[in-house]
């Protein structure tokens, strides 16, 4: 297990403790006191509604502060999605215009894609603003609590309002522990963003990464970028990006430069980016080395986990190298049209210019598999 899966339990464990805590020691009493309603259905459809109240307004919060934060911060917002209900920006002749879609997303409750709009746009409002706009809600249950007496004298409706507060706070300290754990988990959060942002390096590549991704978005070219030399976890993910602009151009010795001169420092990194960076890694050698050579290298770095991992093919850089794999190694084209039957619920997770931008580096993988392979091709062409 590694230190970020640790976390991720760790962090499920907290936000469990939290809501059957409130609902044992707080909400549970109440009904049994008599303070919210006479029934068993009443009282499960009050659970039902303050949570799911609770839910949406707290996802609100969240991703409505990093919109916030992003404009003061100096960031353009090119895409706001809330539990799939996205507004998007999209070039069309020449101007930019807001679109709406529904669309999956990366993140908890929603994602928030952002493109530095200035040299010193500051990501710390983007982490902070969510941060603040949750922790209102306890001023909020701070006040209920004061006002509204706990008694069958008090009004019913001031009673629902005060227990609905609670169960609104309880799941507000959920997504505070979730987003604000500092440290990787699961997936990039705020508080990981915090623990690294205070430094002047972290910055730089966070916004550079933003910016490569802003590109990718709008399916337009990026200038060229220096790979960072400090490595960090940001500054690694950053140079993978540049490393993956040299594979667009099929400078793979470059790629493969940058990639070699990041992992001289693992430690540095989290276990996800060192992973990523390996994938991509792989995934030149496959396209540019011996097939024996990169073979080895693919079966001597990744474990088990992680060759299972590449085989869910969930990700862009997995579909690539598996499909390098299964058509070079295994000679399979029922696990190529698998991975390329993934990579459609990637596409529909991504913005169509990241995909589009994707589309060339998957198409690199198809197109050595089949010039080793032409028969792999025919059986394709003929299914």
């Amino acid at each position: 297990m590694t230190k970020e899966d640790f976390y991720s339990i760790l962090i499920y464990v907290l936000m469990a403790i939290i809501v059957l805590a409130t609902g044992f020691a707080v909400i549970r009493p109440a009904m049994e006191d008599g303070y919210l309603a006479v029934s068993a259905g009443s009282n499960f459809a009050f659970l039902l509604l303050s949570l799911l109240i609770a839910i949406l307004i707290n996802v609100f919060l969240l991703e409505i502060g990093h919109y916030i934060g992003a404009k003061m911060g100096g960031y353009n917002v090119l895409s706001f999605n809330i539990l799939g209900f996205c507004f998007y920006k999209q070039e069309v002749n020449g101007k930019y215009v807001t679109k709406f879609k529904f669309k999956s997303f990366d993140g908890f409750t929603g994602e928030t894609i952002i493109e530095p709009k200035k040299e010193k746009a500051n990501p710390m409002f983007y982490v902070f603003v969510p941060l603040i706009l949750l922790l209102l809600q306890f001023v909020a249950l701070y006040c209920v609590l004061t006002f509204i007496e706990s008694s069958k004298e008090t009004d019913s409706i001031l009673l629902f309002i005060k227990y609905g507060v609670i169960v609104l706070s309880a799941i507000g300290g959920c997504f505070i522990v979730y987003n604000y754990f500092p440290a990787r988990i699961d997936t990039l959060t705020d508080g990981y963003r915090l623990v690294l942002l205070n430094k002047k390096v972290n910055v730089d590549a966070y916004n550079m990464k933003l910016q490569v991704e802003a590109d990718k978005f709008f399916n337009r070219e990026s200038k060229a970028m220096e790979p960072f030399e400090v490595i960090t976890d940001f500054t690694a993910r950053t140079n993978l990006e540049i490393a993956t602009l040299k594979l667009n151009n099929d400078n793979y010795e470059e790629a493969l430069a940058i990639i070699d001169n990041t992992l001289k420092e693992p430690k540095k990194m989290s276990h996800s980016t060192r992973n990523y960076i390996l994938m991509t890694k792989s995934y030149i050698y496959f396209l540019s080395k011996d097939l024996e050579e990169a073979t080895k290298f693919y079966m001597d770095t990744f474990n088990s986990d992680l060759k299972n991992k590449i085989r869910a093919c969930k990700d862009y850089p997995e579909i690539r190298l598996y499909i390098l794999y299964a058509g070079l190694v295994e000679k399979t084209i029922s696990e190529i049209e698998f991975a390329l039957e993934k990579k459609k619920k990637v596409d529909n997770r991504v913005s169509d210019g990241e995909a589009a931008t994707e589309d060339v580096l998957i198409k690199k993988s198809l197109n050595k598999v089949y010039s080793e392979y032409p028969e792999l091709e025919e059986v394709k062409k003929g299914a």
